[in-house]
């Protein structure tokens, strides 16, 4: 099987998923809670549990919900001590599974740049002061949270974001005590070989057993992006990465899961990405497009190397915190010929295409691939 080949079957591994229902639960004070539609919000995955904060809707929120996989019921929660102000665009980082770090975004006034951590076995709120080195307010950045294996310290790395018209492509590491006796502080390390530009509604992915972060695409407040970058966290260093195979349209505010050594790219431009066909057969065309216009397509028994995901929502478009909304225009005609489109330099991040397709980068190969398939409401990456 040639490479081209070996690209297209991986290609053609889909996912299958059902859009599922959630009840009301117990609200602060007293009856029934139902989630309120935002966007602009951060989630985070702890076990069967979904805790939401914040985000942009018929009002700025401040509260914080948890959704529950196994009941799929939402409740708002209950926690202690004085929590982050109403804000969107701004990010929420897991920590060792037992804290959530709440840095910056942005409220109907202002830029931010505090930072909140919620402790989640007494869901209680702390904040933290400095006197020394702080990041510039900012929204639509990334938070991410980098566990060593090297023996060094865990931190958090932010990076990107804006602050009105200006894009920021600097770096400040949140490093965590190791002892009792330290505390906790902002750095903004030496870094090189040239690094990403400045840009906001991109993404920031750890690749697990590694200090490896990957960022993929954004906006520089002038067009939209998707180039790829890695930053090596030990001795922080950039590499520019040119992944082989299908490579996603620009994009911004989409969001990117790392999967063993698989990256999965969930988009914002809607449109429907194919592998090439020059160097397939008739045969394998055929396939291609029924595979395409199949509305669920299931992998057979013999896909036993591909691990499997679950990733259920209930919205039908999910969104990382950026600074500016995206809106889904209709569905795309499947009978119309396919087209990719990069959004023109001068389109305003609210104005690009939204999309529906997903890309699967393997970062150890650094090969790019799309899953294609009918618009489905919930997708099973294999």
């Amino acid at each position: 099987m040639t490479d081209d080949q070996t690209k297209y079957e991986v290609s053609r591994t889909i996912l299958r998923a059902n859009r599922i229902t959630f009840s009301s639960g117990t609200k602060i004070g007293g009856g029934l809670f139902s989630i309120e539609a935002r966007w602009g919000h951060t989630s985070v995955s702890i076990g069967k549990r979904v805790f939401i904060f914040g985000g942009q809707g018929e009002s700025l929120y401040s509260n914080t919900c948890v959704y529950d996989s196994t009941s799929s019921v939402w409740n708002e929660l209950h926690t202690l001590g004085k929590g982050p102000s109403s804000r969107y665009a701004h990010t929420a980082t897991l920590v060792e599974d037992s804290s959530v770090m709440v840095f910056g975004g942005r409220n109907n006034k202002k830029y931010l740049n505090d930072l909140y951590c919620l402790n989640l076995p007494t869901m209680s709120w702390s904040t933290f002061h400095f006197d020394k080195v702080e990041p510039e307010a900012r929204a639509g950045h990334t938070c991410t949270f980098v566990q060593s294996v090297s023996g060094g310290c865990n931190r958090m790395v932010l990076f990107g974001g804006n602050h009105s018209a200006k894009y920021f492509t600097s770096l400040y590491i949140l490093e965590f005590p190791k002892r009792q006796s330290d505390t906790i502080r902002w750095i903004k390390p030496s870094v090189r070989g040239s690094g990403p530009s400045g840009r906001t509604g991109h993404t920031a992915s750890h690749i697990k057993e590694t200090e490896n972060v990957v960022f993929i695409g954004g906006y520089d407040g002038k067009r939209s992006l998707i180039d790829v970058w890695m930053l090596n966290t030990k001795d922080y260093v950039w590499t520019q990465i040119k992944p082989s195979g299908i490579s996603p349209s620009p994009r911004h505010g989409h969001t990117a899961v790392s999967v063993g050594n698989l990256k999965s790219l969930m988009p914002t431009p809607r449109e429907l990405l194919l592998p090439p066909t020059s160097n397939l057969t008739s045969e394998q065309q055929q396939q291609q497009q029924q595979a395409t216009l199949s509305p669920m397509v299931q992998s057979t028994a013999n896909n036993s190397n591909i691990t499997t995901t679950t990733t259920t929502t209930t919205t039908t478009t999910s969104t990382s915190a950026t600074s500016t909304p995206t809106t889904t225009p209709p569905l795309l005609n499947i009978n119309q010929p396919l087209t990719t489109s990069t959004p023109a330099a001068s389109s305003l991040p609210s104005k690009s295409a939204a999309a529906d397709n997903i890309i699967l980068y393997t970062s150890d190969k650094c090969t790019g691939a799309t899953a294609t398939g009918a618009t489905t409401e919930n997708t099973d990456i294999e």
